[in-house]
This record gives C-alpha cells, sequence and structure tokens, in this order.
C-alpha cells in the first residue's frame, strides 16, 4: 500500500496521467490501474519506479 501511495502522490504532484505514467515507465499504459486493483510487483520494479520518480523530481528541481 505504501508504494501505491507514493505512485498517487507523484502523479497528483506531477500532474502526469496514470497511463502515461504507465507507459512511459512500464511501456504498460495499464500499469497503475492494475496496481489499484492489487497487482503484485517485484522490488526490482518498485526500484525502478521510485528511480523514475526521484529522477523526474530532480530534473524538475533543477529546471526550477
Amino acid at each position: 500500500r505504501e508504494f501505491i501511495a507514493e505512485v498517487g502522490a507523484f502523479l497528483s504532484g506531477s500532474g502526469m496521467s496514470r497511463t502515461r505514467f504507465g507507459i512511459t515507465v512500464m511501456n504498460d499504459p495499464s500499469f497503475v490501474f492494475e496496481l489499484g486493483k492489487g497487482r503484485r510487483v517485484s522490488l526490482h520494479t518498485v526500484d525502478r519506479v521510485r528511480a523514475y520518480m526521484n529522477d523526474y523530481q530532480q530534473a524538475q528541481v533543477n529546471a526550477a
């Protein structure tokens, strides 16, 4: 649940759609929707998604 909350907070803060996020990070437009429905993800996937969110946020900070 913590991971899903992190993704939700990122989407709210970035304004990125669930579909765009899924395509960009996982090449899967249903990724976020399926997370909400109970999709299981590996630790590798969690790390990959968190790295993307951190990199995105850092890029926003650097651009400001």
